[in-house]
Formats: structure tokens, C-alpha cells, sequence
């Protein structure tokens, strides 16, 4: 039995495959985030403050202890400068870094969909409505309006796709990169908190 593909997808021609495959990648790149971002919980701070709580108590190993529990970002930085004396800045920094390009894997993909979804829409659209008036131009006087208009809403579904594209992809986007913002500013604080205390 042969593959029935949907109308819209039928009659978007090539670049509605472009798009569809954008989709997906974007779709994956989503999932795959939010499932980092879920299990690593970027924002978490409670046992990065327990432990920096226990060093102002001069309780230092079981702060060492409390920040290696937690699989946070936060608290990883903090156990890594917990557990050195020398250089202990630096190691922070580092640390801190890798933290946070570990959290932005995949993100550049993101922004590049979201930039090209809408300009392959745009270029699908110009494509249908080229082939459109050339249907019309190859009538000759025996137009038929519903020639025309149909040519143009077909070709009018590559930018609604493109379009649907990359809104969510941008979305998310800037959701998880405010996110990554307000893990910077966690991670300077406590950084800030932690040199007071040392």
C-alpha cells in the first residue's frame, strides 16, 4: 500500500521536507534540554546554601560533604573549592564555567533553526508563487482565477510552516538561555559569599 503523505506537506514541495526535518531536530534539541535542565535543576540552591552555611559555622568538612551530595550546578562549583585551600578561586571559576557550557549544549541549534525555519518558509513561498504565475502565464486567456488562488495558498504554506517552527524554537531559546542568566548571577553570588567566608 503506498505512503499517503498529508495535503499540506504534498503540495509545500522540497522546502516543506527542509522544514519538516527542522522540526524534528528542534523538537529533539527541546526534549533533550528539558531533560538536562530537569534532573541537573540549574536554580537549585539548597544544598549550596547548607554548605555555606555550615562553613560560617566553621563546620568545613561537613560543608564539603553537604556541596559533593548535591548534583547541582551550585553545588558542584562549591565542592570544588571546598576541597582546595591554594588556588581555590581559580578552580571555582573553572568549575563554575564548565557548569554552565555544559547547560548550554545544543542551544546554538536552537537560534540557528529559529533564524532559518522563517527564511526557508519565505523562500518556499517565493518558489510556489513563481510556478504559480507561470501556470497562469501558461493559460493564456483562459485564466481561471481558482488557478491563481490556488497557487498561492500553496504556496503560502511553506512560510505558515516555517513560521510554526521557529516560534517555539526561539521561545525556548530564550527560556533556557534567561535560565542560564539566572545561573550566572546564582553562581557569582555564592562565589561572593563563599570568598567572604574563606
Amino acid at each position: 500500500m503506498p505512503l499517503m503523505l498529508p495535503d499540506w506537506l504534498a503540495n509545500g514541495g522540497p522546502v516543506m521536507w527542509l522544514l519538516l526535518a527542522l522540526s524534528l531536530a528542534a523538537s529533539a534539541v527541546i526534549v533533550a534540554k528539558l531533560i538536562q535542565f530537569f534532573l541537573l535543576r540549574p536554580l537549585a540552591a539548597g544544598n549550596g546554601d547548607a554548605a555555606l552555611n555550615l562553613l560560617a559555622r566553621g563546620q568545613a568538612e561537613q560543608a564539603i560533604a553537604t556541596a559533593q551530595e548535591g548534583k547541582d550546578p551550585l553545588s558542584r562549583t562549591l565542592a570544588a573549592a571546598l576541597a582546595l585551600d591554594d588556588g581555590w578561586e581559580e578552580e571555582a571559576l573553572r568549575q563554575a564555567r564548565e557548569q554552565i557550557e555544559g547547560l548550554r549544549g545544543g542551544m546554538r541549534a536552537l537560534e540557528l533553526i529559529a533564524a532559518v525555519a522563517p527564511l526557508l518558509g519565505l523562500l518556499g513561498t517565493v518558489f510556489g508563487m513563481i510556478e504559480a504565475f507561470r501556470a497562469l502565464e501558461q493559460a493564456g486567456s483562459q485564466v481561471d482565477p481558482a488557478l491563481l488562488s490556488g497557487g498561492i495558498w500553496e504556496a503560502l504554506l511553506t512560510t505558515a510552516a516555517g513560521l510554526s517552527v521557529a516560534i517555539p524554537a526561539l521561545a525556548a531559546f530564550h527560556w533556557f538561555d534567561r535560565t542560564l542568566e539566572r545561573l550566572r548571577f546564582l553562581l557569582e553570588d555564592r562565589l561572593a559569599r563563599l570568598a567572604r567566608l574563606r
